[in-house]
């Protein structure tokens, strides 16, 4: 029976810890050897993330994985295992960087032990590294690089205390030293500044075997425009961009022959970030556009609603300025531009609608008088909700009607003598309104 030993107990800590181990022959509760064959875990040379599969609680059940994907798992019970399988045909460099999620909430006095082990034949210990917590952030992170030779390899994933729900990452690349340049990628890709601005890139080689590794330092950079943006290497040999003036440029960066080029806009400084609606309604399953604008120092705006990084919510889901209804309720949705302004939007999130019904179909009013409009909505449970503050309105001669949203009621207002036809759409359902001014 094969003996772990403990992780060390630090309090509020995680101790990662890699040993090598003989693969252990695994038996069933009866002692009898388990003769269950290793499985391969869910995946495609196009996923990045793949997740365990239990039974994965021995070595004769483990899941096969792959260099280069990030696999997620989930320790739910006392003192559980779970087994990873990796093999690796030639000698050479092995990185496992592994990091933990969702740590338990602790009382004082207590630890979190958690590790993962790397276990091949030899049982002798290879490397102990202690893994910080997070105390605000609540995550931890920790790599590893080794060198191993070409054989069959163990990730065991094993947590002493009794902390169920405890969920953990890790990925693995592999570099035999025979690697051909593949791709390069600077981070970010799309750049926003404002001026008088610096902020930090980076380059990301990819190489033929699937090893990627940071050539920031070793790249030559070039500016598409220096009056715009230069560069220049930090005092941490970072390469920073300096935002000159307003305007679009590029990044180039070179290396191994291949290069990469990243857009950067330098903008005026930010005054504020609005949005064209504070409350919006979301039918389930449905999306509604949200409008977010940048105003900017000298007056300028821009519509940036495409980038807008919004936080998690469980009642909806917002991609491209797009937000999908996904439970019935209210939320209030938080954006983010460019780490520079935010925006809260009110949400209600609604049963679908099978139809609208607006108020008046036809209006007669005499010119300088104004009439409030109604627009009901039935849902798919038949109940009405007055929906005329969500919707659209477009009056078809606006010289002869207006239409406006005032203190969340929609007033037509007659101009001069004539007619125009109101549209009110939401939800991709419309009504007309014929309005004749006398």
């Amino acid at each position: 029976m094969k003996i772990k030993k403990l992780l060390t107990t630090i309090t509020l800590s995680l101790v990662l810890i890699f040993t090598t181990a003989l693969p252990v022959f695994a038996l069933d509760n009866q002692g009898q050897p388990n003769q269950k064959e290793s499985k391969t875990i869910t995946n495609s040379a196009t996923l990045t993330d793949i997740y365990e599969s239990e039974p994965n609680n021995k070595q004769s059940q483990a899941d096969i994985i792959s260099f280069n994907k990030t696999i997620h798992g989930d320790i739910n019970k006392h003192r559980e295992h779970d087994y990873y399988k990796l093999t690796i045909l030639k000698d050479g460099d092995l990185t496992i960087t592994g990091s933990m999620i969702d740590i338990p909430s602790l009382g004082e006095d207590m630890n979190v032990n958690f590790g993962l082990w790397l276990e091949d034949s030899s049982f002798e210990d290879v490397d102990c590294s202690v893994l910080k917590i997070d105390e605000v952030a609540q995550t931890s992170f920790q790599e590893l690089k080794i060198k191993v030779n070409a054989g069959t390899y163990y990730i065991d994933a094993y947590q002493i205390q009794n902390y169920p729900g405890t969920k953990y990452t890790f990925t693995t690349s592999f570099d035999d030293g025979s690697r051909t340049l593949k791709s390069l990628a600077i981070d970010p890709p799309d750049i926003r500044m404002s001026v008088g601005d610096s902020d930090g890139v980076f380059l990301t080689a990819t190489y033929t075997n699937g090893y990627e590794e940071d050539v920031s330092k070793t790249a030559t950079w070039t500016s598409g425009d220096k009056t715009i943006a230069t560069l220049e290497y930090y005092e941490n040999d970072i390469e920073m961009i300096n935002a000159i003036k307003t305007g679009n440029t590029t990044i180039t960066a070179s290396y191994g022959g291949k290069k990469a080029i990243a857009k950067v806009k330098v903008t005026p400084e930010l005054a504020y970030v609005s949005s064209d609606k504070e409350e919006i309604l979301v039918e389930i399953g449905k999306s509604q556009p949200i409008s977010v604008y940048a105003i900017y120092d000298d007056g300028t705006e821009e519509n940036v609603s495409k980038l807008i990084e919004y936080d998690p919510d469980d009642m909806v889901s917002i991609s491209n300025g797009m937000v999908k209804g996904i439970k019935e309720g209210f939320t209030t949705i938080t954006g983010h531009y460019n780490g520079w302004g935010s925006v809260t939007i009110k949400a209600r999130i609604n049963p679908s609608f099978k139809r609208i019904k607006v108020s008046n179909s036809k209006v007669n009013l005499y010119v300088g008088d104004s009439e409030n409009i109604v627009l009901t909505a039935t849902d798919i449970n038949n109940d009405e909700l007055d929906i005329e503050k969500y919707a659209t309105w477009v009056s078809s001669k606006s010289s002869v009607v207006t239409v406006e949203i005032v203190d969340e009621n929609v007033v037509i207002t007659g101009i001069k003598k004539g007619s125009s036809i109101i549209t009110g759409s939401f939800g991709g359902k419309k009504v007309g309104i014929k309005v004749t001014i006398k």
